[in-house]
Formats: structure tokens, C-alpha cells, sequence
């Protein structure tokens, strides 16, 4: 799991994959809720293999413009890996910045084996600027009974327009 993503859902995220993993038993499952096409260049965008009867994916693309990304499918941190890919992380090469990327070494594993990208069942919230940072932390104070009222009454007070 990235730590900078939160879904709400009423299954669980995690095991929703969990149970994609149990009926197919892929290498992997990589979460993904569509996003924006004006927002794709945040995020890694997958590509679906063409004709696969799940959503088997050919390969993953990290922050394309809008006008290169295959989909606008985005992936968010949240995982479910075999060993399978412990064995590809030990031969991936380093990426951009000398880092290990996910995508690199996921796109390595889906041309020998099944990588599915599961869309989930809820919302995903990522944190990871400023303003969804704050739109996620109102959405989940305003789920909390016990700060529901007195938080709306504050952003009341604020006058807003």
C-alpha cells in the first residue's frame, strides 16, 4: 500500500483484490479507479491486454499526458503481489533516479504473466497534494459522528462563497 491513498468502500479495498487474487491467481493485482483525463499525468495508467477475459493488463504507464496515457485507468497504491514478484524485483533494473519502480518491474511481469488491474468498488482519496490532501480529511471528518456537526458548524462559520 502507498501511504499517501485512502479508499472508502463498503467491501474493503485490500479485499476486494484479495478476492480477485483467489480466482485467478495472477502474478499480481494492482487496484485502479479512473480518474480525470485532465489528471492521468498524476498517475501511473495501465493499458488492458486485448482480449483477456479479466483485466489482464500489457502494461502500466507512470504520469503520461492525457495525449500518450492508454487509459485513463490509474493505479493508486494498493497491491496484492505473489512471489512471483519478489523474483522480477531481484532482475528489474533501476529506474528514473536510480529508484525501483513498480511500474517498470510490473510491466516486466505482465509480458511473461497475468497482471490484472482490478477497478475497485468505492472511492479512492490520494493525499498526495495539498488540495486533495484537504478534501480527504473533510470527507472522512464528516463520517465521523462524533465531529459531524461541530465540523460543519465550523466550516459554516466560515462564510464561505
Amino acid at each position: 500500500m502507498f501511504g499517501d491513498d485512502l479508499t472508502k468502500s463498503k467491501i474493503p479495498v485490500t479485499k476486494q483484490l484479495i478476492e480477485i487474487y483467489k480466482r485467478y491467481r495472477p502474478a499480481a493485482v494492482v487496484g485502479v479507479q479512473e480518474v480525470p483525463w485532465e489528471e492521468v499525468s498524476l498517475y501511473g495508467t495501465v493499458k488492458y491486454k486485448p482480449g483477456t477475459k479479466y483485466n489482464q493488463i500489457e502494461s502500466m504507464t507512470e504520469k503520461a499526458d492525457k495525449d500518450h496515457a492508454s487509459t485513463n485507468m490509474a493505479q493508486f497504491g494498493r497491491f496484492i503481489f505473489s512471489h512471483k514478484v519478489i523474483d522480477e524485483i531481484k532482475s528489474t533494473p533501476l529506474g528514473k533516479d536510480s529508484e525501483l519502480w513498480v511500474a517498470d518491474m510490473l510491466n516486466r511481469l505482465a509480458r511473461k504473466d497475468a497482471v490484472i488491474a482490478q477497478p475497485i468498488e468505492g472511492r479512492w482519496l490520494t493525499t498526495g497534494d495539498p488540495l486533495h490532501f484537504l478534501k480527504a480529511t473533510i470527507e472522512f471528518a464528516l463520517d465521523r459522528p462524533d465531529l459531524k456537526e461541530d465540523f460543519k458548524n465550523y466550516l459554516k462559520s466560515l462564510n464561505l462563497q
